[in-house]
């Protein structure tokens, strides 16, 4: 859910964001939710779909916003910084609860620069633990750049 909140919170109003990195975020809250259903309550899929819309209708009495709202791909295509937050997703690739579709459609939806790497052999939320070296200098790296490219807009 992390991930999925610096996405929305990285291109909304100007909050000097300069990057984002993310591991294992989700595209659509209600993409993630429908597969859960399907995989925990053994709904087939139409049913599934049909049951996360229903509670996403009844989310707003309850807490104050539907499911629908909840869209990282939609803030990093269409937010009022989109096209100027870098993007690192991370994203393993037999991750089980976020699909490594969802990274795939939120690196499609970006029209800043971006980088997608998929950890190969690996579950949700393990990329870290499956090579720490190579995680923290890709996101040393990622940070180091995005930096560098804040600093060279304020200098102009």
């Amino acid at each position: 859910m992390g991930g999925a909140v610096a996405l929305i919170i990285g291109h909304g109003e100007d909050v000097g964001a300069v990057g984002v990195a993310t591991d294992c975020a989700f595209a659509r809250l209600s993409d993630v939710l429908e597969s859960r259903v399907c995989a925990t309550l053994r709904f087939p899929q139409p049913l599934a779909a049909f049951t996360v819309d229903l509670a996403s209708h009844l989310n707003p009495l309850l807490h104050g916003y539907s499911f629908k709202a909840v869209s990282p791909v939609d803030a990093v295509e269409h937010g009022p910084r989109a096209g100027q937050v870098p993007l690192l997703l991370i994203h393993a690739d037999n991750d089980e609860v976020v699909t490594v579709s969802q990274a795939h459609a939120i690196h499609s939806a970006a029209s800043a620069p971006k980088e997608l790497v998929v950890v190969q052999h690996c579950h949700h939320v393990g990329c870290f633990f499956k090579d720490r070296a190579r995680y923290l200098k890709l996101v040393a790296d990622f940070f180091d750049s995005a930096f560098a490219a804040a600093e060279r807009r304020i200098g102009e």
